[in-house]
């Protein structure tokens, strides 16, 4: 499928914001990854988007899912920092329907987890989720957040 050719069809459909966003969720949804992701430092960097996906950061919860396209069913850890300080490695083996339905596996690979209350301390936070042992940030990876003092 040709996504430089959907956005541009589309445009006058929507904002050029929801656009990209749309058109990022179709392209990972249908296995494709169109470009790298190499943010993240130095270490293994390469294609993310296809194995993973930020799609929450708030003062809270970090929220999103990860899997191995070759081990579908197996899940995956990932390592979730806030800039360069690691934070938790947590296991990506959530059920999730949205997963299932597009094909990623039997559909466990959902991850959640509980920020620190040292983010909440009024300064920005940029906050990357890899998986683990890989520097390559996933999809939609990093988010900074900014979140009031005792928040």
């Amino acid at each position: 499928m040709n996504f430089d050719r959907l956005r541009s069809k589309s445009r006058w459909m929507m904002g050029a914001g929801t656009l990209t966003t749309l058109v990022a969720l179709l392209a990972i949804l249908a296995g494709c990854n169109k470009r790298s992701n190499t943010s993240g430092g130095g270490g293994t960097a390469g294609p993310t988007q296809d194995v993973g996906w930020l799609e929450k950061v708030d003062c809270q919860t970090v929220l999103g899912w990860a899997w191995d396209k070759d081990h579908p069913d197996d899940p995956v850890s990932v390592d979730i920092l806030d800039g360069t300080t690691a934070l938790a490695t947590v296991k990506a083996d959530v059920a999730r329907g949205d997963l299932a339905s597009a094909g990623k596996g039997n559909g466990k690979h959902g991850f959640t987890y509980s920020l620190p209350s040292s983010v909440r301390d009024g300064k920005p936070h940029v906050i990357h989720v890899t998986l683990s042992g890989n520097s390559a940030d996933l999809g939609m990876s990093p988010k900074t957040i900014t979140c009031p003092t005792g928040g």
